[in-house]
């Protein structure tokens, strides 16, 4: 297996229509947010209007981190992807997070890392420092059940897996799972009260909206920090 194949499905499959026309550069971005609903598979009241930060740390203590500092833009504007109660209130003080940026700017578009657009900060950097041969991640979404994924952490030449792969890898799936989705396939259906702005069988998430921030350990597995851009 070849460094340039550690990926399982083919990323040219989810590129070859761009949906995001009107962003005047891949990493422009806006503030941040500030609410979401934790995943419910019920119809619930609104929920309190709490920071992105608190779902994804379980805190309720708000403080802005500066990992997550983007410009702002008048014309759109970042919503994390809520994480289900089992991966938000842990994060592994033994296993930092794993950051994506480029140069100096944190949540490249997923689209942009298989189009070979942008090249990530430490690109090829060690990301598991030859420590671990083999781990899972899993996609974690509104309305679906997580889905996890084995990868291997070196390949047939033990050669390590990069921050490039492993992105390259992530966002394939996270692609392909939103394209099949899109097209009906019932083994990614939503239940029917599934916010209307988490549904993968419209037009309110595009795979060319998401941008990875970091990927965090959570229960034995890694699960990425998402965040929507919208218009």
């Amino acid at each position: 297996m070849s460094q340039d194949n550690y990926y399982c499905v083919d990323p040219q499959a989810l590129i070859r229509h761009p949906h995001r026309t009107s962003t005047p550069h891949p990493l422009a971005g806006p503030a941040l947010q500030t609410n979401g609903l934790i995943h419910s598979h019920s119809r619930a009241p609104q929920a309190p209007s709490y920071t992105p930060q608190e779902i994804l740390g379980g805190t309720y203590n708000y403080t802005p981190p500066p990992t997550t500092s983007v410009a702002p833009d008048i014309n759109s504007r970042l919503e994390y992807v809520p994480r289900s109660p089992r991966y938000a209130g842990y994060i592994s003080q033994s296993h930092p997070p794993i950051k994506f940026s480029v140069g100096g700017r944190p949540g490249p578009f997923l689209e942009d890392i298989l189009r070979n657009k942008i090249t990530l900060d430490g690109a090829q950097d060690d990301i598991f420092g030859g420590a671990w041969r083999q781990t899972k991640w899993t996609f974690d979404w509104p309305g679906l059940a997580p889905l996890t994924y084995g990868i291997y952490c070196v390949d047939v030449n033990n050669r390590p897996l990069t921050r490039d792969a492993f992105a390259r890898e992530i966002g394939a799936n996270i692609g392909m799972v939103m394209q099949k989705a899109r097209k009906g396939d019932q083994r990614y259906a939503q239940p029917h009260d599934t916010p209307e702005k988490w549904r993968l069988d419209g037009s309110a998430c595009r795979f060319g909206d998401v941008r990875l921030f970091e990927m965090h350990y959570v229960h034995s597995v890694w699960v990425p920090v998402l965040v929507i851009q919208r218009s």
